[in-house]
């Protein structure tokens, strides 16, 4: 996993932890949901700010996670050399 400076920056800001899961859902069958956290729990450390279950380890460690701001936009973005993409872009295929 490769965490940017700038997503690093707005992980700690905000939390501890990103939590970053792959789950069920969409129309190529596995989605990603971030939350922050303070706590690591149960879940596996990656990164010193990034936290995943076992079960999302696989679809984590080949990401890039950035934090893009500019004009009418503030978001995580998520690059997956490995994902096959759906067509509401919204959700991936492993």
């Amino acid at each position: 996993m490769i965490i940017t400076q700038s997503a690093k920056d707005e992980i700690l800001k905000n939390a501890k932890f990103l939590r970053i899961i792959a789950t069920p859902g969409g129309c190529a069958g596995f989605q990603y949901e971030l939350s922050y956290t303070n706590e690591s729990g149960n879940n596996i450390v990656l990164e010193e700010c990034i936290i995943t279950d076992q079960v999302s380890k696989q679809f984590i460690d080949p990401i890039t996670l950035d934090f893009v701001e500019e004009l009418g936009r503030k978001e995580f973005v998520i690059a997956n050399p490995n994902k096959k993409t759906c067509g509401c872009g919204n959700s991936f295929a492993a």
